[in-house]
């Protein structure tokens, strides 16, 4: 994997495919999708838990995935990253 050598420590972050990282604004792209997925998951298990009959577990995955949402969005937004998935270490 290639990244920028003055790409700020924050915008360095893998790409899911292990491939390369043209622009921060692609980097982002990866981040925003990799919380969106995150959420997708989180509602998976909600509407598991919701149909069990179990509300209270339910509303807290609920709560998981409009936050993980939410991370997604001012990622997409801002273009930089909140909080990382995982991040790379310097050589």
């Amino acid at each position: 994997m290639v990244l920028e050598a003055n790409m700020p420590m924050q915008d360095k972050v893998a790409p899911a495919d292990g491939g390369v990282v043209n622009s921060i604004s692609e980097n982002m792209d990866e981040v925003a999708r990799y919380w969106i997925e995150e959420a997708e998951e989180a509602l998976t298990i909600l509407q598991h838990l919701f149909e069990k009959g179990d509300y209270s577990y339910a509303l807290f995955f609920g709560h998981l995935a409009v936050e993980k949402l939410m991370k997604a969005a001012y990622v997409l937004k801002n273009r930089r990253s909140m909080l990382l998935p995982f991040t790379t270490c310097p050589d």
